[in-house]
């Protein structure tokens, strides 16, 4: 069955459901597991952020998101490791987060992707799409999403 299950995440109480799920799957059919997170890229600053200072350096963006995507890796890793899952965890920066898990699962090797969806509907599904549509609709790796 599977192998390798990438689980991507973006920090909130939905991943977490998807972690709880895929640890426990992955467990139960002898699979490891990935995490992934896809963090912001940097944005240039507008020039009243500068006048101001409030613009934030390269090097401080860089440093935010390498804490906040090692703090959300951690707690999957932690959860592995009480399961006696193997575990490995990856990340970048990306704001294109449907391609950035399809392309983890194939640099990884994952024959399944276990992610969740927000559930959004209606003007803000329209407005913010739905990563977990996008991803099952461009990858040839399963798909599996939590509700």
């Amino acid at each position: 069955m599977f192998k390798h299950i990438l689980i991507p995440v973006d920090g909130s109480e939905f991943s977490d459901r998807a972690i709880d799920t895929g640890i426990r799957f992955a467990r139960s059919i002898g699979a490891k597991v990935t995490g992934f997170i896809a963090e912001p890229e940097y944005e240039v600053p507008l020039s009243g952020e500068f006048i101001s200072r409030r613009a934030e350096s390269i090097g401080d963006h860089r440093e935010k998101v390498n804490a906040h995507a090692k703090a959300v890796l951690a707690r999957i890793g932690l959860r592995a490791r009480a399961e006696g899952v193997e575990f490995a965890s990856d990340f970048i920066e990306s704001d294109v987060p449907v391609d950035a898990i399809v392309g983890a699962a194939a640099r990884h090797g994952c024959d399944l992707i276990l992610m969740a969806s927000h559930g959004r509907r209606g003007l803000d599904r329209l407005i913010h799409g739905s990563t977990a549509e996008g991803v099952a609709s461009h990858t040839r790796v399963p798909v599996l999403i939590l509700h």
